[in-house]
């Protein structure tokens, strides 16, 4: 890791850390303050919105400091701030992760064309069609599917069994 990489990700951990508990010698809404500019921006329209939440979300990776998550508390905090659901905080974050600069923002806004678009079929990994939703039994499918064989005990499999005969025989009443 380079030598400015590590500095300033210790200096977003350590400054995010000390901001969350109000430890800064600096107005301790900076962060606020900062977000709540481009939230600003973000509610003006589409054009705009977009290059400012993958401006927020880079803000927001900024203060992970090269962690998984937010430090704790900030995620509550920001989302009471800002008026913003964690899921679009996220979404933001992942926005400015994968796409991590302006050209790419602006294939991703020329190929999605709205901030909704990119949410459903630029973050996701598995792409579905337009009305497409998942059901349960739909879920244990694609879940039975990726299972391993190893772990499919003798009990397990009678279990299975049993379910799937009582829901064959439920769809035989309900054709009669």
């Amino acid at each position: 890791m380079e030598a400015n990489t590590f500095v300033r990700r210790a200096f977003a951990f350590w400054g995010a850390r000390r901001f969350l508990r109000g430890e800064t010698g600096m107005d301790t809404n900076e962060h606020v303050d900062t977000l709540t500019r481009i939230e600003a921006t973000i509610r003006k329209g589409e054009g705009t919105a977009i290059t400012a939440r993958w401006e927020s979300g880079h803000y927001l990776n900024t203060l992970k400091a090269g962690k998984k998550q937010l430090p704790g508390g900030a995620m509550a905090k920001l989302t009471e701030e800002l008026g913003a659901k964690k899921s679009e905080l996220n979404a933001r974050m992942k926005f400015a992760t994968k796409y991590p600069s302006v050209e790419e923002v602006s294939d991703a806004i020329g190929k999605f064309g709205s901030w909704f678009a990119i949410v459903r079929d630029g973050l996701t990994d598995t792409k579905r069609s337009r009305g497409e939703t998942r059901t349960k039994a739909a879920r244990l499918v694609a879940a039975f599917a990726d299972l391993d064989p190893m772990e499919l005990t003798p009990e397990l499999l009678e279990q299975l069994r049993e379910l799937i005969q009582r829901h064959q025989q439920s769809m035989e009443t309900l054709a009669a």
